[in-house]
């Protein structure tokens, strides 16, 4: 195993459960490597959905999932970095100054390479996804200037440019296919109510894709402790192994700072982005969720609500 001892890697999300949705393949991956990977997260999902009301009792529903959180961040090996304390579902109508700061101070104190969040597209164009990735990307930029947030510095935090800033995403045919899939075997299989077709991005947006089926069996497992937040009914809680390792065995992800240069996918988050010899054409430079659906629809070239 390649360790990486020395590696910093910030996640900034808006919800508990979106860090094992998005990236707990690759956050358990560096982890493993050694990397000292730090998850922030905007809100406690306080407004979520509810699979089980026996899960909450006589507790908020914030406060569970705080929890839950927490056991998601043990399995995967993530240093949990606090909470910015936005309300679900009003992450856009907070102080997005007060919010900027807060991940800044958090950048200038942990100093990662790497920053990853949501982007514009909010996976499935949620509000909170695409505002607490907006305000990530402001902080992104604001943790090197010297003229931002200048009060830090006598807290001893020292203005800092992470290496590399990311939108974890998915690709567009990801969630129709996997959803086609778990429907053979279960009809009422479904994601929050929401269409499988809104979720993902084109495939001229993902820059990198991450093998993480070393580390699937940990995504799983931290996923499903989120329990809150899969129904049985859901996708994700009727997805089996064979299934998973299928469909979610690559994470996938769109490198927003430095401009790629290269028109091959990175393999790895660490990568130097000048060197092209260490990126991979995958494909002929077309994404499939795995050999045996050459024939589905590749990520096509071209373009983009509430859990």
């Amino acid at each position: 195993m390649n360790q990486q001892p020395g590696k910093k890697l910030l996640a900034v999300f808006a919800h508990p459960d979106d860090e094992s949705i998005m990236m707990g393949g690759a956050l358990a991956y560096y982890s493993k490597r050694g990397v000292d990977v730090h998850l922030l997260c905007a809100t406690r999902g306080e407004w979520g959905s509810i699979s089980d009301k026996s899960l909450i009792e006589n507790e908020n529903l914030g406060a569970v999932r705080e929890i839950e959180l927490r056991r998601a961040c043990e399995i995967l090996g993530v240093n949990l970095a606090g909470f910015l304390d936005c309300p679900d579902a009003g992450v856009n109508y907070t102080d997005w100054y007060e919010t900027e700061e807060k991940i800044v101070s958090r950048i200038r104190e942990l100093r990662p390479q790497i920053v990853v969040t949501f982007g514009p597209d909010g996976l499935y164009w949620h509000p909170d996804h695409i505002a607490i990735g907006d305000i990530t990307t402001r902080a992104f930029a604001s943790a090197a200037n010297v003229e931002s947030f200048s009060r830090h510095f006598e807290e001893g935090l020292e203005p800092f440019q992470p290496a590399k800033l990311y939108y974890a995403v998915f690709p567009d045919f990801l969630m129709s296919q996997l959803a086609a899939e778990v429907a053979k075997k279960n009809a009422s299989a479904n994601l929050w109510g929401f269409s499988a077709e809104t979720f993902g991005v084109p495939s001229h947006q993902i820059t990198t894709m991450l093998n993480v089926e070393e580390t699937l069996v940990e995504k799983m497992r931290a996923l499903r402790a989120h329990q809150t937040q899969f129904a049985p009914d859901n996708i994700f809680s009727l997805v089996d192994d064979e299934t998973a390792k299928r469909f979610l065995s690559r994470e996938y992800f769109r490198l927003i700072e430095p401009a790629a240069v290269s028109k091959n996918l990175e393999i790895d988050l660490f990568a130097p982005v000048e060197t092209a010899d260490d990126h991979k054409t995958i494909n002929g430079h077309m994404l499939f969720v795995d050999s045996a659906m050459k024939n589905s629809k590749p990520l096509e070239r071209n373009s983009g609500r509430t859990k």
